[in-house]
């Protein structure tokens, strides 16, 4: 029943759809903490010192230094497990004079589900599915014109929505 009620909140924050007229806002204290608590979940935030941001990162979730090939082009960060099958990436992409409207565009365009801008512990960020690549993504626009690109697979289970819907709430300004 927990896992219900927990999915259901998640929808209704995460997936709003992109018409409202009001932002969303989210924050850990309200949403992330509640839910690691209520199922137990073991993590740890990670700052990301070159961005000046911090996430929650599941346990089950090692950093993994990205390739050459996979740097150069933009990753920044790689967390996957043990088996290969659930990953949070952190990709950095140059979209200089980008506004987050413009981002948000952007997934429209390209087919994302439930786009919108949310507030996210104060950082304004586009967040969105992609269907054919089994994630979910938050995105946000920092001040050298850098598209900051979080994602984390699969997201086709209960437990990935659930893991998806903390680590999404969890972006923040590192202390």
């Amino acid at each position: 029943m927990k896992k219900i009620v927990a999915l259901i909140l998640l929808a209704c924050i995460a997936l709003m759809p992109a018409a409202l007229a009001e932002k969303t806002t989210v924050t850990w204290e309200e949403t992330g903490a509640p839910l690691v608590e209520s199922y137990g979940l073991e993590g740890d935030f990670v700052t990301l010192n070159d961005m000046g941001l911090a996430i929650w990162v599941p346990s089950d979730l090692v950093y993994t230094e990205p390739s050459e090939e996979d740097a150069a082009a933009g990753r920044y960060a790689l967390f996957i497990d043990q088996d290969q099958e659930c990953a949070l990436t952190v990709d950095t992409i140059n979209v200089e004079g980008m506004t987050l409207d413009q981002a948000l565009q952007n997934a429209i365009d390209n087919g994302m589900t439930e786009p919108e801008i949310v507030n996210i512990n104060g950082l304004d960020c586009v967040t969105y599915g992609d269907p054919n690549n089994n994630l979910g993504a938050v995105v946000l626009v920092d001040t050298n014109s850098n598209m900051i690109i979080f994602s984390f697979m699969p997201v086709d289970s209960d437990e990935g929505k659930l893991a998806y819907g903390v680590i999404s709430t969890s972006l923040m300004p590192a202390a």
